[in-house]
């Protein structure tokens, strides 16, 4: 919303609705039309609303108009996590979130990115640098595993796929 406003918020919503110059239409066979002219609006996504949105008052006296649309399900696929992460790493650390996922050394990372150790330490250093992954030596080896910003960045991607608005 904060990047294109609340006019594509609203025509997002259903293909039924659209919003210009403060008027709300909605194409549901009666073509209700609204002017929210400092009148508030409260969005209602309902699990159990099929077709086009509703549109309503709580009672007459109310300055407040409800809409209440069909919420969208998830529509993540199994490789939505994988795709996410590539868009905004690449997809060899991409890869090496995903294996951090649960603590390894070094060379486990290695193995598991099909790289060499070298590689994979920069993987993971730079993934440090930017607050994702925490490494700890341990004797000889160094673990890595996600921060909770590391997985804050997962679970976005993970949110955002599955409820994409397209």
């Amino acid at each position: 919303m904060q990047e294109h406003g609340f006019r594509a918020v609203l025509n997002e919503l259903s293909p039924a609705l659209s919003f210009s110059d403060g008027r709300l239409d909605i194409n549901d066979g009666e073509n209700n039309e609204i002017t929210l002219s400092g009148t508030g609006l409260v969005l209602m996504p309902s699990i159990f609303r099929k077709g086009p949105p509703l549109l309503m008052h709580k009672d007459l006296s109310d300055d407040v108009w409800y809409l209440v649309y069909p919420a969208r399900r998830p529509t993540a696929s199994p490789d939505g996590l994988e795709k996410g992460l590539e868009s905004l790493f690449g997809a060899t650390r991409a890869a090496a979130m995903r294996a951090v996922q649960q603590s390894r050394t070094t060379s486990e990372l290695a193995e598991l990115l099909g790289t060499s150790v070298a590689t994979a330490s920069r993987h993971a250093a730079t993934l440090r640098v930017g607050g994702l992954v925490d490494s700890r030596r341990e004797g000889k080896a160094v673990r890595h595993r996600l921060t909770q910003l590391g997985w804050a960045v997962v679970a976005s991607v993970l949110v955002k796929k599955a409820f994409s608005l397209r």
